[in-house]
């Protein structure tokens, strides 16, 4: 048969296991079949057997096979209609910047954003991808993106880089006389650094003490989820050195355009002693906006942890909250899934989530044979341990010849200590811009 029409034929009948169209590629690859290799994939991204590696794969053969970069970007691009998420378009936004075709990966990353506004590495890639294209618009577009967004300290050269950027090109428009684009950039720059929330908290002495922020929509910034669905993102743990201890720590929590509602901080003091007992919480909301509000207040964290209420009024996250809401309770379930699904497949300890072999069918997905059989998981139940009251977790090390058991215990006595209410009566101020900091 022609090979266009047996691959189509093939997976419009057949749901192949993923693993197997891989081995197929790299046998085709070995006997440099590549334009088998190229009609697979086409007919497989055509039936909706999709995966990440394919697009990549798709305009590596093409090379391969003599193909002109036109038209590996043509046939990659109609691919990309294929694509289920935003994950594979980011796969063959990459491949593209990679192969030289800039242009077409910066516009990629802006359809990603568009379909997830906080997904920092579009914007990041579109930058890249913008600047060796020298295209003004996708400069413009990406260090507002970048700007717009809270980036933990392993990430601040991101944010760093984004605002030389965007000076220098503010530069440039002003020295091209372009006074209007100059002035509308500098216009949405402004818009782009304010922050509708930030708590801080730092304290002195040699301790360490971890926030955690529950969101109008129900989701929790914490260590465990540092960037929620929410728009929080907790900066990262700023704990100094023993040595440095003097100098003082602090952890924040930024949410760039949050949901309008009540913010619940929860204050955990982890291990040491704070200085005077008390640690220091800096509420602003709005900052570097004319509409700033700021609220100080020292609270005592000792064995009972201590919990900060605010409210933003005027929150700039419009979409509504019930899809966060949804998005982040799916998000939550699928983890805890996924997770006890491995823990039972990796130990063996769960004999009902084994595959059942007399189920599989060739041609069909696996996936279906082994949720298929007769001792498939229905229900599992889900436990969790709230983050108050007095918990002990261990972990035990057997030596080498089982003789010993070392065993390491970690009692947690964690309680709820005053309530501390940020009311912000009277507190308003005036800032320039994007002048001020917390």
């Amino acid at each position: 048969k022609n090979p266009a029409e047996f691959w189509n034929s093939y997976f419009a009948q057949h749901r192949v296991d993923p693993v197997s169209i891989r081995e197929t590629a790299r046998q085709l690859v070995a006997k440099k079949q590549f334009d088998q290799v190229i009609v697979m994939i086409n007919a497989a991204l055509r039936n909706g057997q999709a995966q990440p590696w394919m697009y990549e794969s798709l305009g590596i053969a093409m090379e391969l096979n003599g193909s002109s970069k036109s038209d590996i970007e043509r046939a990659v691009m109609s691919a990309v209609d294929f694509s289920n998420s935003a994950e594979e378009m980011m796969y063959v936004a990459q491949y593209l910047s990679r192969l030289g075709l800039d242009r077409r990966a910066m516009l990629v990353c802006q359809q990603v954003a568009k379909m997830e506004p906080l997904r920092g590495e579009a914007y990041v890639l579109g930058l890249r991808s913008a600047q060796q294209v020298d295209d003004v618009a996708g400069i413009r577009w990406a260090t507002i993106g970048i700007l717009s967004q809270a980036w933990p300290v392993r990430m601040a050269e991101i944010e760093l880089t984004a605002s030389r950027v965007a000076k220098a090109t503010l530069e440039r428009l002003g020295s091209e006389g372009r006074t209007d684009e100059r002035d509308a950039f500098l216009k949405q720059l402004q818009e782009a650094v304010v922050r509708d929330c930030v708590v801080k908290v730092s304290w002195t002495g040699s301790a360490d003490v971890d926030i955690s922020v529950e969101e109008p929509s129900g989701t929790i910034c914490s260590a465990s989820d540092p960037r929620t669905i929410g728009g929080g993102v907790r900066l990262g743990d700023g704990y100094t050195a023993k040595d440095k201890a003097d100098e003082g720590a602090s952890e924040v929590y930024v949410c760039p355009k949050g949901f309008a509602g009540s913010y619940r901080v929860q204050i955990h003091r982890v291990w040491g002693e704070v200085a005077a007992g008390k640690v220091t919480v800096d509420v602003y909301t709005h900052l570097r906006s004319g509409d700033m509000q700021h609220e100080r207040q020292q609270l005592e964290v000792g064995d009972k942890d201590a919990l900060v209420l605010f409210d933003l009024n005027h929150g700039r996250r419009t979409d509504p909250i019930e899809a966060a809401q949804l998005a982040g309770a799916v998000d939550r379930q699928e983890k805890i899934s996924r997770a006890i699904l491995a823990q039972q497949i990796d130990t063996g300890s769960d004999p009902s989530v084994a595959p059942n072999p007399n189920r599989f069918i060739p041609g069909l997905d696996r996936r279906a044979a082994f949720f298929g059989g007769r001792n498939a998981v229905g229900f599992q139940p889900i436990v969790q341990t709230l983050p108050e009251g007095t918990m002990m977790s261990t972990v035990g090390v057997v030596s080498s010849d089982r003789r010993y058991v070392r065993v390491a215990v970690e009692p947690i006595f964690s309680t709820i200590g005053n309530v501390q209410q940020f009311t912000f009566a009277g507190s308003s101020q005036t800032t320039n811009g994007g002048n001020t900091t917390p």
